[in-house]
């Protein structure tokens, strides 16, 4: 009765801490002008979605996230810098206004900046 009662609970455990969530990761990769502004869209997203930005691009002069409705990630290199920059993006959507989000994405843009 106890390694039923102690497998219950572990299985109850594993499947509360899942929810479902979906979380897929996704790669991209730029090269751009050390004076170029760059944009990526994101799509259109809920009132209750959204994105943040979980690792801050190194070298930049801008690094934002715009928009409402449709989020955009806008980044520019610091001036005069030449090399490669990273910046990882969570963005959740799916929500039906009752609940979070349930779909998570990862989105990893790495740039080549040149002159």
């Amino acid at each position: 009765m106890k390694k039923t009662t102690l497998m219950l609970i572990i299985v109850m455990s594993i499947i509360s801490c899942s929810k479902g969530d979906d979380t897929n990761s996704t790669a991209e990769y730029f090269s751009i002008t050390n004076n170029q502004i760059f944009e990526f869209d994101l799509g259109a997203f809920g009132d209750e979605d959204g994105a943040r930005i979980i690792t801050q691009a190194a070298h930049f002069e801008i690094s934002e996230l715009n928009g409402n409705g449709v989020i955009t990630y806008t980044y520019k290199a610091q001036s005069g810098y030449v090399g490669t920059d990273f910046v990882s993006i969570e963005t959740t959507k799916g929500s039906d206004g009752s609940s979070n989000s349930d779909v998570i994405e990862i989105v990893d843009i790495r740039f080549n900046i040149i002159e």
